[in-house]
């Protein structure tokens, strides 16, 4: 019996005691019975590995690039303590920990991509918990304690490898357009495969029961670049670089950039552009700013264009509904256009590491001065880096003011589902002929360039014309605007 005990080296100290109790104390042993069947009981070891999945930390996404570990296998964490640091498309998160723990698997490296919904981490937890769990041993009519040894011994081989298959990365990267096959890969060539946008089907995967390696990916990329026929030496040449030439893979903002405007491209798209006279919108900031300086300002700085373009928006679309919606094609046989009550604007922002577009909820509800001050602090938060995944949520309608560096007529591309976008121009002093006392008279006056881009498939050319012109009527005049404001 003690041999059997031996292989059990995780359990309590009173395991024996009690296997003796139940055997010998009132089991078949105190009659002097040979032993047929009985059953053991042990309460289990207190430790637990648990998986800590990755959660959806922000709208639509589905993966995200580990930017650094604070952590390492073997290294013991708390509640709440930080395991690493990752960047999605839009913002930068810390993951901390759900419990108290020991780190035994990490499994993705730094600059990986992790799936969300799937294991992040392995974590060893301290369990309380005294419940005990019965192990149901069949002996034969007399007992062959070399044999029992063997049986047990087995089945603790089976367990492991059965711990070890649950630990492999069995996750399909794709199915093939050619065949039903799931292929097998680690995380580093499944990123190789959407970088590349490789189709699986054409790719032989040599790796045990069928994985694919980096290695096979590799190969066929050389395949792939030795069928480019000699007319086309210099796009290969391009393709391939030299030793003047450094490559670098996508960061997560550029990757989240490039699979949006693709996907963005797609749809059937038009421009409109007008100019807009500036003078009355001016002339109203600048009193605005006069009046703020003696105030303190906001957050010490003067007020743009900007929040004066987003409320005259807010109010058109109370007119004109149908550019501030969604075109739902998750079923292509039955679109649906969603028009929104709430007027929520994303506002492109210019940072070091790329452009974000975080939302400005409700502007509807919003003054000129309020706006002002939430512009401010995104902008802010943005260049530090310290934007949360809420803030990219929700957005309705998006207006980029790529005027603020330059540019005139722009041309920009909507982000889908919206199904338009607002680009301002940079403003500037134009000379035009003006009517002074029934005499043309030359005078300079300041104007902006807006440019629309729309779905085509549901909204036409008449209907963000008169959008249009509805927001240079309360631009240009923009006492208007004040009468209108609810």
């Amino acid at each position: 019996m003690s041999q059997i005990f031996r292989h059990f080296p995780a359990r309590r100290a009173s395991l024996f005691t009690k296997a003796r109790c139940s055997l010998f104390n009132d089991g078949p042993f105190a009659h002097g019975k040979r032993l047929g069947e009985c059953q053991l009981h042990w309460s289990p070891a207190r430790s637990a590995i648990k998986p800590f999945l990755l959660a959806d930390i922000g709208e639509g996404i589905t993966e995200c690039q580990i930017i650094k570990w604070f952590v390492k296998p073997g290294d013991v964490v708390e509640q709440f303590e930080a395991l690493c640091e990752i960047q999605s498309d839009k913002a930068t998160v810390e993951i901390t920990s759900r419990f108290d723990g020991t780190v035994k698997k990490l499994h993705y490296a730094e600059d990986d991509m992790a799936v969300v919904g799937k294991p992040l981490v392995e974590i060893e937890t301290n369990d309380d918990d005294e419940t005990s769990e019965p192990l149901k041993q069949i002996f034969p009519q007399s007992i062959d304690e070399s044999e029992t040894e063997e049986t047990v011994a087995q089945a603790h081989l089976q367990s492991d490898i059965n711990d070890t298959m649950n630990q492999q990365d069995l996750r399909p990267i794709a199915q093939s357009t050619k065949s039903n096959n799931l292929i097998r890969a680690t995380p580093a060539v499944r990123r190789m495969l959407r970088q590349f946008q490789l189709d699986t089907s054409e790719i032989t995967a040599t790796g045990k029961g069928g994985r694919l390696l980096k290695e096979d990916v590799q190969r066929h990329l050389e395949e792939v670049k030795t069928k480019i026929s000699p007319s086309n030496h210099a796009l290969e040449k391009l393709l391939v670089g030299d030793e003047n030439s450094l490559g670098d893979n996508l960061n997560a903002f550029q990757l989240q950039m490039f699979q949006v405007m693709t996907r963005s491209l797609a749809v059937p798209q038009f421009l409109y552009s007008h100019s807009v006279r500036l003078t009355s919108v001016e002339r109203v900031r600048e009193n605005v700013n006069d009046r703020l300086t003696g105030m303190g300002g906001i957050a010490g700085a003067k007020i743009t264009l900007l929040p004066f373009f987003l409320k005259a928006l807010s109010q058109t679309f109370l007119e004109h509904s149908s550019l501030n919606a969604h075109l739902d094609t998750s079923d292509p046989a039955r679109p649906r256009f969603i028009k929104h009550k709430a007027h929520n604007f994303g506002i492109a922002i210019e940072t070091p590491k790329g452009l974000l577009v975080p939302t400005i909820r409700d502007v509807q509800n919003h003054s000129v001065q309020s706006l002002a001050a939430e512009i401010v602090e995104l902008s802010r938060r943005a260049r530090e880096n310290r934007l949360s995944p809420d803030d990219f949520k929700d957005a309705t309608f998006v207006v980029s003011n790529l005027g603020s560096i330059g540019g005139g007529v722009l041309s920009p591309v909507i982000v889908t589902p919206m199904v338009a976008i607002l680009a301002i121009g940079r403003a500037s002093n134009e000379l035009v002929f003006q009517d002074m006392n029934g005499k043309k008279e030359l005078v300079e006056r300041p104007q902006v360039t807006l440019s629309w881009s729309a779905d085509h498939r549901v909204l036409d050319g008449a209907t963000v014309a008169k959008c249009a012109q509805h927001l240079t009527l309360l631009l240009e005049q923009f006492d208007t605007l004040a009468v209108s404001l609810k």
